[in-house]
Parts: C-alpha cells; sequence; structure tokens
C-alpha cells in the first residue's frame, strides 16, 4: 500500500496556520524587544542568574509539593483566620488613604539614615541579656497595663494633642536632649537609682505641698531675702571665724563652769582689771556701736 505524501507548503497555507502566523507577524515587535532585552541580560551574567533562581524555585515547588507542605500552611492559616479577622480593621486604618498620604510624605531617606544609626542600639535590645530580661516578663500583665492605658492614649493622640505637639520645636527639643544627656546618665546611675528607691515620695509630696503653701503666703520670697544675706561672702566668713572662737569659749567656759566662784559687786570691779574680760566687753560695746549705727540708718 503507498504511502501518502502530505506537502509541507500546503500544510503551511492552511487557514488555520496562516491565522497564526500572521499573530506570529504581529507580535514580532514585542518578541524583537524580548530577544534584544534577552541578549544584553546574557552579555550581562543576568539571564544565568534568573535561570539559576528559575531552577531553584522550580526545586522548591516540587520539595513543597512532595512534602504536602502546602496542605498544612493552608491548615494553619485556616487556624489563624480568627487571629487575622480580629486583626483587619487595624490593617484597615493602615493602608487608609489617611495612612498612605502620611507614608508618601516621610522622608525614606532620613527614616533609613536614623535605622542604620539605631542598629546598635537594636542590637543591644535583641542581645542575650535582653531577651533574658524579656522572658522574665509577664506579658498578661503588660497587656492589661496596656489596655488600662488606652484612655491616656486615646487623650495622647486627641486634637487638643495634636495641635500642642504641632508647636513644639523638634531642633530645640533635641539639642535640649542632647545637652542634657550628662544629667540623664547621672540620673539614670545605679546609685541614683538605689537613693531614689528609698525615698519616700509620699513624705516628699506632703512637703512640697507645704512649700506651696508657703509660697502662697510670701514666706519663700522672705527667705529668699534671707539667703541672699546669707550669701554675702564677707557675712559667711565672719560667721565662720565667729563660730569657731565661740565654740573654743564655749569648750574653755564649761572646762572651768565647776570651779566658778560667786560674784559680788567688788568683783565685778575687779574683773573689769582682766584684760581679757575687758576686752570681750570692748568687743561686745563695739558690736552695740555697729548695730545702733545700722538701726539709726534704717
Amino acid at each position: 500500500m503507498a504511502q501518502t505524501f502530505e506537502d509541507p507548503l500546503e500544510k503551511l497555507t492552511n487557514p488555520e496556520n496562516i491565522q497564526r502566523l500572521s499573530k506570529l507577524i504581529d507580535a514580532l515587535p514585542a518578541l524583537e524587544k524580548v530577544t534584544t532585552k534577552l541578549a544584553e541580560m546574557d552579555k550581562q551574567g543576568q539571564l544565568d542568574l534568573m535561570m539559576g533562581l528559575l531552577d531553584q524555585t522550580v526545586s522548591i515547588i516540587d520539595a513543597v509539593q512532595k512534602a504536602d507542605l502546602i496542605n498544612a500552611l493552608i491548615s494553619f492559616g485556616m487556624d489563624q483566620v480568627t487571629k487575622i479577622q480580629a486583626l483587619w480593621p487595624i490593617i484597615e486604618k493602615l493602608t487608609s488613604d489617611k495612612a498612605l498620604s502620611l507614608l508618601q510624605s516621610l522622608d525614606v531617606d532620613a527614616l533609613l539614615d536614623a535605622t542604620e544609626k539605631l542598629l546598635p542600639l537594636m542590637q543591644k535590645m535583641t542581645s542575650e541579656k535582653a531577651l533574658k530580661v524579656l522572658q522574665t516578663m509577664d506579658i498578661d500583665a503588660l497587656l492589661t497595663v496596656a489596655e488600662r492605658s488606652i484612655p491616656l492614649l486615646q487623650k495622647l493622640t486627641g486634637e487638643k494633642t495634636l495641635k500642642l505637639l504641632e508647636t513644639i520645636d523638634i531642633d530645640a527639643t533635641l539639642n535640649a536632649l542632647i545637652a542634657l544627656s550628662p544629667v540623664m546618665k547621672q540620673l539614670t546611675s545605679e546609685k541614683t537609682v538605689k537613693l531614689l528607691t528609698q525615698v519616700d515620695f509620699t513624705s516628699m509630696l506632703s512637703l512640697l505641698e507645704r512649700m506651696a503653701e508657703l509660697q502662697k503666703a510670701g514666706v519663700i520670697d522672705k527667705m529668699m531675702k534671707l539667703f541672699e544675706v546669707f550669701g554675702d561672702p564677707q557675712f559667711v566668713d565672719a560667721m565662720v571665724a565667729l563660730m569657731q572662737k565661740m565654740g573654743i569659749a564655749m569648750k574653755m567656759w564649761v572646762q572651768d563652769l565647776p570651779h566658778v566662784k560667786p560674784v559680788g559687786t567688788f568683783g565685778l570691779v575687779g574683773a573689769l582689771g582682766n584684760k581679757d574680760t575687758s576686752y570681750a566687753l570692748g568687743a561686745m560695746l563695739k558690736l552695740a556701736e555697729d548695730l545702733g549705727k545700722v538701726l539709726r540708718e534704717g
């Protein structure tokens, strides 16, 4: 039996193939762009990288299918549906027009720079020591505190608070924080923290209330004037010298007190002949004289 021969040209020119060729001709510009791009990628070595990634992806998909991980992931996702539903209102707010416009207004470069500078801090916060501290925390208690803080957070994000925040000079605040860094280190030192734990804040509040009452009565202002008097270096030096000498004299007086004898009128007159007694009386008379001058000027 003779084998029939089919003409390739006749097969190529049948209506279906002509239609396919027409579509192929229409797609030639796009194919040219694709082949040009593939040639460029091949020269740069990117095509081999893409093919490698494609092979890895296929291998991963094959492994996933064999290990039946897709069903496991689907099962896990179904278990988490309730949690996702609970988070959905938050996700909607985070993807709202207002949130998106805010994200568009952010300076991404500045945020990246800040993140880069914060990396050492983040490393410390994720260190083994920090993680141990986090493990010792009572998460339920923290969540309870956060829940109770919601009214406060609502006030802090209220319109009045936002207007106040807009008036704050952030640069000046940051400069102030930088200037206060040494003070903050001292306030957070081990010695300061230990001292604060020993402070009776109830007594301190009572003292502050009393100070407020004294300030309203004008007593604090008068005390400030008294402090100005005590702040005179000459007055302080004179008081120190006088108290030192008075201290020595008081010790001598206490030691001689058991041997003191009664003194009459003639004894007083005779005491004036003692050079120490007459000097002390002279000093007292000089103080009386200077005090009289001051009182008369007043």
